[in-house]
């Protein structure tokens, strides 16, 4: 009797265990990336939670040009028009890469500052990131 219950405890403090420290892998559709310096740390009010803000990419201009976003936001970028194009900051700090019609990409941005970026395919496509 011992051993069994030796035997349960075992059980069940394995999966315990095993459900606090499994990862999952996530699939992401487009691109992501993260500039500056991380932060790390739990999350505990409404207001200290990453939000994401979309840019829509559509007759050949980024909409909104500007957004406002906190440190730590995505930004996800939303190819919506019928040719390629490419969110790209001017400094280097970030780009999606090539999007493809349908396709998006996404950035987070860390430090505080105003980005600007343009589409790398068409530079007279313009849009400003200001980060608080």
């Amino acid at each position: 009797m011992r051993a069994i219950n030796a035997f349960i405890a075992v059980v069940f403090f394995s999966a315990l265990l095993t459900g606090c420290y499994t990862t999952g892998s996530t699939e992401q559709s487009g691109t992501s990336s993260t500039y500056g310096n991380a932060s790390y740390g739990s999350k505990t009010t409404k207001e200290e939670v990453n939000k994401t803000v979309t840019v829509t990419i559509k007759n050949f201009a980024f909409e909104p040009a500007t957004i406002t976003i906190a440190a730590g936001d995505t930004v996800v970028f939303v190819n919506e028009d019928g040719a390629p194009h490419t969110a790209t900051a001017s400094n280097g700090t970030f780009d999606t890469g090539n999007l493809s019609t349908g396709e998006s990409g996404s950035i987070s941005v860390i430090d505080a500052g105003t980005y600007e970026y343009f589409c790398a395919i068409h530079p007279a496509m313009k849009g400003t990131v200001v980060v608080e």
